[in-house]
Parts: C-alpha cells; sequence; structure tokens
C-alpha cells in the first residue's frame, strides 16, 4: 500500500512524534515515525524521502546506516525497484519502539494532567 503521489503527510505530523521530543525533528526520526506509522508498507527510498520532507542528498547520507544496523530492511523488489519498510523484528527498532512508547506515555499524562 503506497501513498499517491501527490499525497504528502502534513508538516505538523512531525511535530506529533515522540522521538521527536527527545531527539529533536531529525530526518532519521521523520524516517523512523513515517515507517513506524506505516507499519507493513512498504516503499522505495525515494518515496520515503518525499513523504518525510528529507532533501534526497541528506537522506542518502544516512539511509545506508539505517540498512545496515537492519533498522530497515528490503522487502521485496518490484521490476528495478527495491521497496522497504521498518524491521519490526530488530532490537533496535523494538527498543525504539518501547522508547517512543514510554515518551508518548509521559507526553499524554502531562496533556491530560494526570498524577504520575
Amino acid at each position: 500500500m503506497n501513498i499517491p503521489e501527490q499525497q504528502t503527510l502534513p508538516e505538523e505530523f512531525w511535530d506529533w512524534y515522540s522521538l521527536g521530543a527527545l531527539f529533536g525533528d531529525t530526518p532519521i526520526c521523520r524516517t523512523i515515525q513515517f515507517l513506524s506509522v506505516h507499519r507493513g508498507s512498504d516503499y522505495t527510498l525515494k518515496e520515503i524521502a518525499r513523504q518525510t520532507h528529507v532533501g534526497y542528498r541528506t537522506f542518502y547520507r544516512f539511509i545506508p546506516r539505517l540498512i545496515e544496523l537492519e533498522v530497515i530492511e528490503i522487502n521485496r523488489r518490484v521490476r528495478a525497484s527495491k521497496l522497504y519498510r521498518l524491521n519490526e523484528e530488530s532490537p533496535i527498532v523494538k527498543a525504539i519502539q518501547k522508547l517512543s512508547l514510554e515518551i508518548s506515555m509521559k507526553k499524554a499524562k502531562e496533556e491530560i494532567e494526570l498524577p504520575a
């Protein structure tokens, strides 16, 4: 399931993500967030860069590191294109998701002012 070419996520989307609250609005956080939100879907690297509003030069500097660390993986190939997705079996991804959940829960408690 791919997002249509003309439709992109709104810029405000990146402010809602919990890892961004800790690490800042970085291209790597945006990439992990996008793939986390769209779990089970796969995208070309070009689609991921476009959806995350990350410039291609910046994107292609860090994406090999995410592949090497097995944060993202090739899911399948369609003709000459490789389609990537978040590697949900990766211990790194599991740790990131746990951290993200903890941050989200803390932010939610602060929003509704619940006692800790």
